[in-house]
């Protein structure tokens, strides 16, 4: 296990879309390719979402992450805040767990 201050990571999956992090603290395993993010954790996909929570665990080899400790995140599409996340796909598909809250901001059309 490898203890982190202030981690910073860019994450880039086999598809091209990337995420990058930040924490106060973190644990790295080298030999299961786990990271758990600890303390102000902030994570930014490429589209332009931004997500924090105080907890994250991450599966580098599975291109996964999850957490069940309160989230909110925004973007362009709207706000959300929930109990918890699941991210799956290398980033592809993000589900927002337990009781959540969605805000999604109207699209402005031209006449």
């Amino acid at each position: 296990m490898v203890e982190l201050t202030l981690p910073k990571a860019d994450l880039t999956s086999n598809t091209g879309t990337w995420i990058a992090l930040s924490a106060k603290s973190g644990l790295y395993d080298r030999e299961a390719e786990t990271l758990k993010l600890m303390g102000d954790v902030n994570l930014f996909h490429d589209s332009g979402y931004e997500l924090s929570t105080t907890v994250a665990n991450l599966n580098l080899a599975q291109g996964t992450a999850e957490g069940d400790l309160p989230i909110t995140g925004h973007g362009p599409s709207g706000t959300i805040k929930g109990t918890g996340f699941k991210i799956i796909g290398q980033g592809k598909k993000m589900i927002i767990t337990g009781k959540s809250k969605l805000i999604i901001y109207p699209t402005s059309k031209d006449p």
